[in-house]
């Protein structure tokens, strides 16, 4: 019987321990489930919301402002950077789902 004790306390920290790494795989995908939600919602606030919202301007006839080409660069590489941040974030998330 006494031999069987350290065998015993063994398998359990060798459970206890596969379920902290399981807690912990856990937490790091629902921390980067959040952070690329938030990037994916900002990059739709910042890019995507723009290039859709001057379409009921379209149809009335009414022509949104003009923008200026240095506006329209900074704007593009505001989104650029956005969606890369997104794109990095969603594959880092499928990496650690695995």
């Amino acid at each position: 019987m006494k031999p069987l004790m350290p065998i015993a306390a063994l398998l359990a920290c060798l459970i206890l321990a596969g379920c902290q790494s399981g807690q912990e795989k856990q937490a790091r995908i629902t921390n980067l489930q959040q952070q690329y939600n938030d990037a994916h919602k900002q990059y739709v606030n910042d890019c995507v919301a723009p290039m859709t919202s001057g379409a009921g301007d379209a149809l009335s006839g009414r022509t949104p402002p003009p923008i200026s080409k240095e506006q329209e660069d900074a704007q593009k590489k505001k989104c650029d950077q956005e969606a890369k941040r997104a794109g990095d974030l969603q594959n880092e998330l499928q990496q650690a789902s695995k």
